[in-house]
């Protein structure tokens, strides 16, 4: 009588998620959405112009666009129900905004308007549109695209110094970029950039991409060409030269190898302590 009562209940609410997945614009497609795809873009190609005392960047365009409508959405639960990560994006912003009016009111639109926008839009966007293990993977194919593209960019900065991708962006007109990072060399390499404002910025971005493509496309793609991506992948993450780059994917590596020498039980956790 019980298991009847609760079975039209559990198949309701399989149907309810159903219907949430199916109505998010990151539904099991194993294709990553054009708007992921033109985020991470604009991470990656600095591209930059003023409207008066407002730096804007495409990132910062892209996501003013886009926040509200996604932000919008989520509230009125298409991408689920809200749960206490999204309040507290939310209320951290609005804290922030509190703070900033309080010690600088002057700078308040200046500071937290970009703040609010690339961190709150960041998150947002990956709400929205990363919604399943299909989207997931195809978000760590996506990373492990755009790494292995600036492998040949970032050889040839560590050998010459310049950063050509900046160098093309600096010759386009009305346009503006981050600045080009001339710091001392390290095992007698210059440190690379890429698109990004410091060369650890380029590492950190490459240490994300490591364990996401190592792990994340296990089963995905074939073993021997996911070892070669992520090994290339750690070489770019090596050419920031940053001591937190390199930090994190030794860590990585250290954790996999744990992960796979130790068979799963409470006993692997102990060792890890």
């Amino acid at each position: 009588m019980t298991i009847a009562h609760h079975m039209p209940r559990q198949r309701a609410d399989r149907a309810s998620a159903a219907s949430v997945a199916a109505s998010a614009p990151g539904s099991a497609t194993g294709k990553l959405p054009l708007l992921v795809w033109l985020y991470l873009l604009a991470v990656v190609i600095p591209v930059g112009f003023n409207v008066g005392p407002l730096a804007m960047t495409g990132l910062r365009v892209l996501l003013l666009v886009m926040t509200v409508p996604l932000l919008v959405r989520l509230v009125m639960g298409r991408y689920g129900k809200v749960m206490l990560i999204d309040m507290l994006f939310i209320a951290h912003i609005i804290w922030a905004t509190l703070a900033m009016a309080i010690n600088s009111p002057d700078r308040v639109v200046e500071n937290i308007g970009a703040a609010a926008i690339e961190f709150l839009g960041g998150y947002i966007v990956g709400r929205a549109y990363i919604r399943s293990m299909e989207d997931f993977r195809a978000l760590c194919r996506a990373l492990m695209i755009l790494v292995l593209c600036s492998a040949p960019f970032a050889l040839v900065e560590t050998l010459t110094g310049r950063p050509i991708l900046l160098e093309a962006l600096r010759k386009l007109p009305g346009v503006s970029t981050v600045a080009f990072n001339n710091q001392d060399k390290r095992f007698n390499l210059e440190r690379v950039q890429f698109g990004f404002a410091h060369p650890i910025h380029y590492g950190l971005f490459c240490s994300v991409a490591f364990s996401m493509v190592y792990v994340g496309l296990k089963d995905w793609v074939g073993n021997t060409w996911r070892i070669i991506a992520s090994i290339i992948i750690a070489g770019c993450g090596f050419l920031a030269l940053s001591s937190g780059a390199l930090l994190a994917i030794f860590l990585q590596i250290g954790l996999i190898a744990w992960a796979t020498i130790f068979t799963p039980g409470k006993a692997r956790w102990w060792l890890l302590v």
